[in-house]
């Protein structure tokens, strides 16, 4: 089977990722960490696209992390604090590919 360009570009962009030292991590992982800290993915305002803001340009896909509680998306001026440095680390360190998609957190 031929690869197309974007998922070429995309798997160099995931091994960008891995040198620069963040951790893959599957989608219930992701949602374990979310969950203890009392967030969670609202996957009604997830949608794919293209990255075209780097120089390499990949499949993503947006991912909108809420308060579970609020329905607020955690970077709300709203959206409680308690816990933003620990998502702030969650979205330095981690990511998930799935499906030939970088969900960008």
């Amino acid at each position: 089977m031929r690869t197309t360009q974007l998922e070429n570009d995309t798997q160099l962009e995931v091994n960008k990722m891995l040198e620069g030292g963040m951790i893959l991590i599957s989608p219930s992982e992701l949602n374990e960490k979310l969950d203890k800290l009392g967030y969670k993915v609202d996957k009604s305002k997830c949608f794919n696209y293209q990255n075209k803001s780097n120089e390499i340009h990949y499949a993503a896909k947006h991912v909108n992390i809420v308060h579970k509680d609020s329905e607020k998306c955690f970077s709300n001026v709203d959206s409680p604090k308690n816990k933003l440095k620990e998502l702030q680390e969650i979205r330095r360190d981690y990511f998930v590919f799935e499906d030939g998609v970088i969900w960008e957190l």
